[in-house]
């Protein structure tokens, strides 16, 4: 009995291993979304609940390190938001996958930060940014 439960367990394995050599096309993808980064810029209010205010007119500018947000050079771009609060950035603007640094000032206040690592394959990144 013992030899018949090895024999079966060393079978399935078997089949396991030979189960799994199969060759898988390598598909193509198709983005359905084109990939971009969407700065939501809010207010939060102070009104007894958490509640925010989207703000129009603030200034998002990108950056691609630190070192360049910092010193205010080499910017990749800047967009001003909309009435809806948001500014975007689109896949040919930040060309190539990676993390991003950003300024967002917004009647003469500011707040600095960085994204996460973008891979822009596919969707919508959104970045909130709450004065």
């Amino acid at each position: 009995m013992n030899k018949n439960k090895i024999f079966y367990l060393l079978f399935a394995l078997l089949l396991g291993i030979m189960g799994c050599e199969k060759d898988i096309p390598n598909p193509e993808i198709i983005s359905k979304t084109p990939p971009e980064l969407q700065f939501l810029v809010v207010k939060e209010l102070s009104n007894g609940s958490i509640t925010y205010q989207e703000l129009a007119g603030a200034q998002v500018t990108l950056y691609r390190t630190i070192a360049d947000r910092d010193a205010s050079v080499n910017a990749i771009g800047t967009k001003t938001t909309g009435t809806n609060g948001i500014a975007i950035f689109n896949k040919e603007e930040l060309a190539e996958p990676g993390q991003f640094h950003y300024r967002v000032i917004y009647n003469a206040e500011e707040i600095i930060g960085s994204t996460k690592y973008l891979l822009l394959t596919d969707g919508k990144t959104l970045q909130r940014v709450v004065f």
